[in-house]
């Protein structure tokens, strides 16, 4: 019970610190930024500071990516439930798609609350959601997640498959969830320095 308590308590602390956290941090951005330059020996800053541009703009187009897929998750699932006969259709819609920025298994915890909904109405109803969201998957994984993600950052989708289907077997989830952002950083590392040679 102790456990449950400070794990509910942790989790709290976390959702209203991080808000808070980053209020300031977008506040005080170039303050920040212009303190963790002065870290930087001098001889080394102009290097770090073209790099961190050219970063800012790799994984700025990744995490817009992302964005732009969460927001084709919530209409599309928003209207595959409406032709489902699904009341609150908007409301489920917009639960999915936000938590599709967990990869693989978010549109799963966001499904929950709809399957449960579709319990209290009959078998029938949870049977067509569960088609419903398994055809969403298919959109979003063939199509959505490949195409946006590889438009936005140049990566080919056959990579970003296989970049998500190594790291999660060497790493779980995690790998699945840094696999890009990772890889992005390493491949603007290399392209920075081969132009600088």
């Amino acid at each position: 019970v102790f456990n449950l308590i400070f794990s509910i308590i942790g989790s709290l602390m976390f959702i209203v610190i991080v808000p808070i956290a980053l209020f300031y941090f977008l506040k005080d951005y170039e303050k920040i930024i212009n303190s963790l330059q002065k870290l930087v020996p001098f001889r080394y800053r102009n290097h770090v500071v073209n790099f961190s541009h050219l970063l800012e703009s790799s994984l700025g187009s990744y995490i817009r990516g992302v964005a732009l897929i969460m927001a084709c998750v919530a209409l599309i699932a928003t209207i595959l439930l409406m032709f489902a006969g699904i009341d609150y259709a908007l409301l489920f819609g917009v639960i999915i798609g936000i938590m599709d920025i967990i990869p693989f298994i978010g549109p799963f915890i966001g499904a929950i609350p709809v399957v449960i909904f579709a319990l209290s109405i009959s078998w029938n109803k949870v049977i067509l959601v569960v088609i419903t969201l398994a055809i969403l998957q298919v959109i979003e994984g063939n199509f959505l997640q490949p195409f946006i993600i590889g438009r936005n950052v140049d990566i080919h989708p056959l990579l970003i498959m296989i970049l998500m289907m190594l790291a999660g077997s060497f790493f779980g989830l995690m790998g699945v969830f840094f696999a890009i952002p990772v890889f992005l950083v390493m491949r603007t590392f290399i392209y920075y320095f081969r132009d600088l040679k």
